[in-house]
């Protein structure tokens, strides 16, 4: 294996993992103010991912550092495209952070309110802001023959990344509701509540998700490319098969939307390889991972870091998940 190809495939874990496990995080956050009256209620969903999500975090900063050590040019290029994007990105997730670990800070109604409101708001807009940048990603950007972005923020607001930011608040959504079941008792009222939204959440989700894939045909060449599109396909068809009984299958359902996540994630990567940036001017001028790579010997040498703190990160959020795992109700709020 070359190793621009190995750093390739650790940023696409990196990036895997991050969609995975702060998907039904920020799908949570989203779920907050429409199953939650009381406020030892809100205190319980926000409690339920309360021991992981900073944990879940790390995999965003592993995938950033990663490409910035390994990737410069890609890093420079897509921090220049998306520079005012991630600028919102920060602002979501401090509003995010900020909302769950000042919630406990007050007794006052209108505090808890606010932070809750921080919450949901800031874990909307990562979904929907992190789903523009797949779209555009996946899409094209203009980028001139010297790797530099020559569009505007406008040129990111496009219909099929708008489309794409849709999906990922409908799939996130439908994810965090599916976990957060799993996490409340059984005979909760909040558990009762989002048995009752799931169905019709998830028809609309295979209704976005399926025009998605259409416009994904129009807009890309994916239709030729038989990676790609198998990817996709198994990504659709397992947000399809999460549906069957989804009152009732709770760990089946998650475990679909899980793949579902994942293999979208995937699509990104797997259709644009080896490119990890498209040129919308020019094909010749697409960032690819031997064009936009640090030195061999950098590679070579970060290579044994990677061995190293990698699997520490994935034994600890293995441990994490399987330490938080029981069911929580407001006897645990204390």
């Amino acid at each position: 294996m070359d190793i621009q190809v190995f750093w390739f495939s650790l940023i696409v874990i990196f990036f895997v993992g991050f969609f995975f496990l702060e998907g039904f995080d920020y799908g949570v956050g989203i779920w907050l103010p429409f199953v939650a009256r009381r406020d030892s209620s809100r205190q319980l969903v926000v409690n339920s991912i309360g021991s992981v999500w900073n944990g879940n975090e790390v995999w965003m900063v592993g995938a950033g550092g990663a490409i910035f050590a390994a990737f410069p040019l890609w890093y420079a290029t897509m921090f220049s495209s998306f520079y005012f994007a991630l600028m919102l990105i920060l602002f979501a997730i401090a509003l995010r952070g900020l909302g769950i670990e000042f919630r406990g800070k007050s007794k006052y109604r209108m505090w808890r309110y606010a932070c809750d409101s921080a919450f949901f708001l800031g874990s909307f807009l990562l979904a929907f802001l992190w789903g523009v940048f797949v779209g555009n990603m996946i899409r094209g950007l203009p980028i001139n023959s010297k790797m530099v972005y020559v569009g505007n923020f406008g040129d990111l607001l496009n219909t099929y990344s708008l489309l794409c930011g849709l999906l990922f608040v409908l799939l996130f959504t439908l994810h965090g509701g599916l976990y957060l079941r799993l996490k409340i008792k059984r005979k909760h009222l909040i558990t009762q509540v989002i048995n009752r939204k799931l169905p019709q959440l998830h028809r609309v989700t295979c209704i976005v998700f399926f025009g998605f894939l259409l416009f994904t045909c129009w807009e890309t060449d994916i239709l030729g490319d038989c990676y790609g599109l198998t990817v996709a396909a198994i990504s659709f068809i397992a947000l399809i098969l999460s549906g069957i009984k989804i009152k009732s299958f709770q760990k089946i359902s998650f475990f679909f939307t899980s793949v579902s996540v994942i293999f979208l994630t995937l699509t990104l990567f797997v259709h644009n390889y080896p490119n990890v940036m498209i040129s919308s001017l020019n094909s010749n001028w697409n960032l690819t991972i031997y064009n936009s790579c640090s030195s061999l010997y950098s590679l070579q040498i970060m290579r044994i870091v990677a061995f190293i703190f990698v699997p520490i990160i994935i034994i600890y959020q293995i441990f994490a998940h399987m330490a938080f795992r029981k069911r929580k109700s407001e006897k645990d709020l204390g």
